[in-house]
């Protein structure tokens, strides 16, 4: 699908095959919904023990911190999570689906927001890295999970310290693509197509 302004962006934040995606409208912010409440990161650690308490005793050990958040994640619990994905199809459905004007998608690379934080490339879950490690970075950490914690979507940006969105925060690392009123033509019809349904997993 040709749509020259979301190709720019991926050839200048050089993220080759590993670009991550999300779909959303000109106005929005990536900041996490943990964000979006007066005082929730204060209480990240009770909402992750509350999590451990209906999940079991294996998500108790802490190097599970980052699977319990996306398992509250997964249950519409505010966490310092934004989720991603690498399906052109999902982030146009996002953008389109959403009931204002200028639709927009978000390109990520994330190797290059990992290496602010000194990471050699993406997160994979499960391993040995607490929420406390990603609530004590500055900068957001990408993470991959798989298997049975993310059933549906796999790929997250984790918040740090700041409560400023990625975008301000990370700028080499992210851009932000509105939509002309032709490509968003364009984009309407290939979701639509047997060709967008095929990319969409």
């Amino acid at each position: 699908m040709n749509l020259p302004g979301l190709q720019a962006a991926i050839d200048e934040l050089g993220c080759g095959e590993a670009v991550w995606l999300r779909g959303h409208v000109a106005q929005h912010r990536l900041l996490p919904s943990l964000f979006r409440f007066p005082g929730g990161p204060e209480h990240e650690q009770l909402l992750i023990a509350r999590s451990r308490l209906i999940s079991g005793p294996d998500e108790a050990r802490p190097d599970r911190d980052l699977a319990a958040l996306v398992a509250l994640h997964h249950r519409y619990v505010p966490t310092r999570l934004l989720a991603w994905t690498r399906s052109l199809h999902v982030a146009l459905f996002c953008a389109l689906i959403r009931e204002q004007d200028q639709p927009a998608i978000f390109v990520l690379n994330p190797a290059a927001l990992n290496a602010l934080s000194a990471i050699h490339g993406v997160v994979r879950l499960p391993a040995r890295f607490a929420a406390a490690d990603a609530a004590a970075r500055v900068h957001p950490i990408a993470i991959e999970a798989t298997g049975a914690t993310a059933p549906e979507i796999d790929l997250f940006t984790a918040h740090g310290r700041s409560s400023l969105p990625l975008e301000e925060q990370c700028p080499t690392c992210v851009r932000k693509v509105i939509l002309t009123e032709a490509e968003t033509a364009l984009a309407r019809q290939y979701v639509l197509s047997s060709d967008g349904c095929a990319g969409a997993r």
